[in-house]
């Protein structure tokens, strides 16, 4: 495949607009080669074919996310926002490439542990592909980060008789969480809060147990 798109750039007839479009899809089998230089090249020279007429033209928007998504290879986050947003903000851009620019700044505010902003970014690339692969993804990915896991568990401590007990859990996910804390099968306390951390100060020795 990528022989006969180089022969095609090769012997082609024409330059300028059309002969973009062969030069993405050369960079885009580049980037599957795992030839990144080769295909930011090829993405390079396809913008500059079209970029006299880029906000009239299909092509940019596409060109836009091969390289933030080669970006996102080389762990390149300061050209991933910038290529995805472009393509976001682009008015020839359809609904299916926004939402996979959204899924790339998602996982980048994933990545940067800014779990509001990866929430939203998901949600509009689900609102943009709701029954469609890209959406799904999302759906995946929103799920990932809002189900509410725990990340720090209460400590076992020693108590004189008497002591007060501080016991602390840590949530990760999509506040707010309910808090059910049971001494043995007992319940003893249920909390709604929209904070990732919780402590109790209510034990003293007669509460010893798990």
């Amino acid at each position: 495949a990528e022989v006969s798109l180089q022969n095609a750039v090769d012997s082609s007839l024409h330059k300028g607009f059309g002969f973009a479009g062969i030069k993405m899809n050369l960079g885009v089998v580049s980037s599957d080669l795992s030839q990144s230089t080769e295909a930011n090249n090829m993405y390079d020279e396809a913008y500059a074919d079209i970029s006299s007429n880029e906000s009239g033209s299909a092509l940019a928007p596409q060109i836009y996310y091969n390289q933030a998504w080669e970006a996102y290879k080389q762990t390149n986050d300061t050209l991933v926002s910038n290529k995805a947003n472009l393509v976001v903000a682009h008015s020839m851009a359809n609904d299916y490439l926004k939402a996979k620019a959204y899924i790339l700044l998602g996982a980048l505010a994933t990545d940067d542990e800014n779990y509001p902003d990866a929430r939203e970014k998901f949600r509009s690339a689900i609102d943009l592909d709701t029954d469609g692969p890209v959406g799904q993804i999302a759906v995946d990915n929103l799920a990932s980060i809002s189900r509410p896991q725990i990340t720090e568990e209460p400590v076992s401590q020693f108590l004189c008789e008497g002591d007060s007990i501080m016991l602390k859990i840590e949530v990760f996910g999509e506040s707010p969480y309910t808090f059910h804390w049971y001494q043995g099968e007992d319940l003893i306390k249920t909390i709604t809060a929209a904070v990732d951390s919780i402590i109790i100060q209510e034990f003293d020795a007669t509460n010893d147990g798990d």
